[in-house]
C-alpha cells in the first residue's frame, strides 16, 4: 500500500517478466565535464602519447639494427663444437647439440605447499592450478543527449564461469540477484588455497648438457612443457583427463561447479632431451656472448637455447626473423599511438558540436570520423620522419629516403591545403 491524495491505494504488482531482465545501472556526464576533459586530454595527454611514441619509435629502430649487428658478428664468430669439447675454445661463441643429462639432479617440489613432495626429477618443474571462479563483466551502451552535450552510460552486468589461474574478486558484485549471476554462478568465489601455488616454477641451480654446465637464467630456457602424471598427492585429488588432476574440496554448494579446483605438473621432456645451445664458453659454463660495441650500440648479446638438434644456418634465420617480427609489432605500435594521439586534437571540437541541439551528435560523430581519417597521414609522416633519423645514423641512405618521403608526406598534405584556400578566395560572389 502507498500514500496518494491522503489516502492508501494499492500498489501494482511488479512485472514476473522484470526479475528475468539484466540488472542496468546508468551514469550521466555533462556536456560541461566533457569538454573540460577533453581540453585536459588534449593539452596534457596527447604530447605525452607523442613523446613516448617517439621515444618508442626510435628505441625501436635503434634496437633492430644493433640486434641484427650482433646477429651478424655473432654468425661469423661461432664455432660448432662437440659435446666432449667444453674444454677448448675458452672465451669464445661455440654453438653445440648436446642431451641434457638427467644424472645429478635433485627431485623438485613447491616448498610450504601441498605440492612439497613432488619428487620430480627434471631440469624445473611448473605448476598452473585453476580454479573456476564467477567472474563479473560488463556490457556499456554510450549515448549523446539530443541537447546540452552530456552522455548517458547504460551499464549491465553479466556474470559467467571461467577457469582462473588467480584468485578473482570476490564479494561486491554489482547484481548478484540477477538471472546471469543466478544461472551461471550462484555463489561466491571461495578463497584462493593457501596451501596451493597459482603459477609457479622452480629450477635446478645447474643443468649439465654434454659437458657443459648452465645455470640460472640459461636453465630457466629449457621448456617445461611435458606433463607429469603419476604423481603422489593429496588426497582430495584425483586423476583428471590429459594429465590433469582435479579436486571438489572448495566447491561450492548450490553453484554451477564454483570452486573447482584442476591442476597441471610440467618438466623438461625426457624423450627428447637433445637441446641446441649458443653461447659463450668459460670454462664450460656457459653465457652470454657480447658483440663488438659500435655507434649507439653496446651490450648486445647472443644466447640462445632451443629444444631439438637444430644446424647452424636454421638457429640463425630463426634468431633474424623473431628479432623482425618484434620490431613490426613496435613499429605498428609506435604508429597506432601516433595517430590515436593526432586523431584526438579535435575532440574539443567534437564535444562542442555536440551542444547543438537535435543535430548535434551526428555532427560530432562526423568530426570525429573525419579527425580519425585525416590524422591517418600526418601519423604516417610523423612515424616515418622519426624512424628516418634514427636510421640517419646507422645506415644513412635508408634514413635519408624515409626521411624524403616522410617530408613529401608533409608537404603534399600542405600543398593540398594551400589549394583548399586559394580556390575557396577565388570565388566571386555577385550581387543580388
Amino acid at each position: 500500500m502507498s500514500e496518494e491524495g491522503g489516502g492508501l491505494v494499492p500498489e501494482q504488482d511488479a512485472d514476473p517478466k522484470d526479475a528475468l531482465l539484466p540488472k542496468q545501472t546508468t551514469e550521466t556526464e555533462a556536456g560541461c565535464q566533457r569538454f573540460f576533459k577533453s581540453l585536459v586530454f588534449v593539452f596534457v595527454a596527447v604530447p605525452i602519447i607523442l613523446v613516448g611514441s617517439t621515444f618508442l619509435l626510435g628505441w625501436n629502430e635503434t634496437r633492430a639494427v644493433c640486434e641484427a649487428k650482433a646477429i651478424k658478428e655473432g654468425a661469423g664468430k661461432t664455432t660448432e663444437v662437440g659435446c666432449n669439447d667444453s674444454g677448448v675454445h675458452d672465451g669464445e661463441l661455440i654453438m653445440f647439440q648436446c642431451d641434457i643429462q638427467k644424472e645429478g639432479l635433485a627431485p623438485l617440489g613447491f616448498p610450504g605447499t601441498a605440492l612439497q613432495n613432488l619428487n620430480v626429477r627434471g631440469t624445473g618443474v611448473a605448476v598452473k592450478v585453476e580454479m573456476l571462479q564467477c567472474i563479473e563483466t560488463y556490457h556499456k551502451n554510450k549515448t549523446k543527449d539530443t541537447l546540452g552535450g552530456g552522455t548517458k552510460t547504460d551499464t549491465v552486468a553479466m556474470y559467467h564461469a571461467e577457469w582462473k589461474s588467480g584468485p578473482a574478486p570476490r564479494f561486491n558484485y554489482r547484481a548478484s540477484d540477477s538471472p546471469s549471476w543466478i544461472q551461471n554462478c550462484g555463489a561466491d568465489n571461495p578463497p584462493w588455497p593457501e596451501e596451493l601455488p597459482a603459477n609457479r616454477a622452480v629450477y635446478q641451480p645447474e643443468v649439465k648438457v654434454g659437458g657443459f654446465v648452465l645455470s640460472g637464467d640459461w636453465v630457466k630456457k629449457i621448456p617445461l612443457h611435458t606433463r607429469v602424471e603419476g604423481l603422489s598427492l593429496p588426497s582430495y585429488f584425483t586423476p583428471g583427463p590429459e594429465g590433469t588432476y582435479q579436486a571438489n574440496a572448495w566447491a561450492q554448494y548450490g553453484s554451477e561447479g564454483i570452486g573447482a579446483v584442476r591442476m597441471t605438473v610440467t618438466t623438461n621432456d625426457w624423450h627428447d632431451p637433445t637441446v641446441t645451445v649458443l653461447g659463450q664458453n668459460e670454462g664450460g659454463h656457459i653465457e652470454d656472448w657480447t658483440a663488438s660495441s659500435s655507434w649507439m650500440c653496446a651490450g648486445y648479446t647472443l644466447g640462445h637455447l632451443r629444444p631439438g638438434e637444430i644446424h647452424k644456418d636454421e638457429l640463425f634465420a630463426a634468431v633474424v626473423s623473431e628479432s623482425q617480427i618484434v620490431t613490426t609489432i613496435l613499429r605498428g605500435v609506435g604508429f597506432l599511438l601516433v595517430w590515436f594521439a593526432l586523431s584526438r586534437l579535435l575532440e574539443p571540437l567534437q564535444v562542442l558540436a555536440d551542444f547543438i541541439p537535435v543535430v548535434g551528435p551526428h555532427l560530432g560523430n562526423s568530426i570525429e570520423t573525419i579527425s580519425c581519417c585525416v590524422s591517418c597521414l600526418p601519423a604516417t609522416a610523423c612515424s616515418m620522419l622519426v624512424v628516418g633519423v634514427m636510421w640517419l645514423f646507422l645506415r644513412p641512405a635508408l634514413g635519408l629516403s624515409l626521411i624524403a618521403l616522410g617530408v613529401l608526406i608533409m608537404f603534399g598534405l600542405g600543398g593540398f591545403r594551400f589549394s583548399r584556400r586559394s580556390k575557396a578566395g577565388d570565388v566571386e560572389i555577385s550581387p543580388a
